[in-house]
């Protein structure tokens, strides 16, 4: 499903899928760059990507009550969804991780209750290849 997050670009969207065991993954694509932005408060982000962030917006009011709508989401309904950015690879690492410690192995590979953890694989290789060496965690 298709779940419109404005602010960053024209037509900003996330998607959303759900796995077998009823949970949503949610990736919000472009809407923040570090899990500190929803994660922390306050808000926490990378300050290598800021300036990218702030020169790509479309709409900076939009773009920050669409991350706050995920701060929320992501508080108040944590046991039914998980929310993951493209641009952060410690976040991707941290689900994968989950995947392998939830008895569904690596992630993508078959087996196991992991179906809902192979989504955040296919949906995260954007974020692992958008390691940024050095930046704070």
């Amino acid at each position: 499903m298709l779940v419109p997050l404005p602010g960053h670009s024209a037509g900003h969207a996330g998607v959303a899928v759900r796995d077998g065991d009823g949970r949503w993954l949610l990736h919000a694509g472009d809407a923040y760059t570090r899990h500190g932005e929803i994660e922390h408060t306050p808000p926490r982000s990378h300050p290598a990507l800021d300036p990218v962030q702030q020169g790509a917006q479309t709409d900076a009011a939009a773009r920050v009550l669409t991350r706050d709508r995920l701060r929320g989401l992501r508080r108040d309904h944590a046991d039914e969804v998980t929310v993951l950015s493209a641009h952060d690879p410690w976040e991707f690492a941290r689900l994968t991780a989950r995947a392998g410690s939830q008895g569904g192995g690596r992630p993508g590979r078959g087996g196991g209750r992991c179906r809902h953890w192979r989504g955040v694989r296919a949906a995260g290789d954007a974020a692992r290849a958008a390691s940024y060496a050095g930046a704070p965690r």
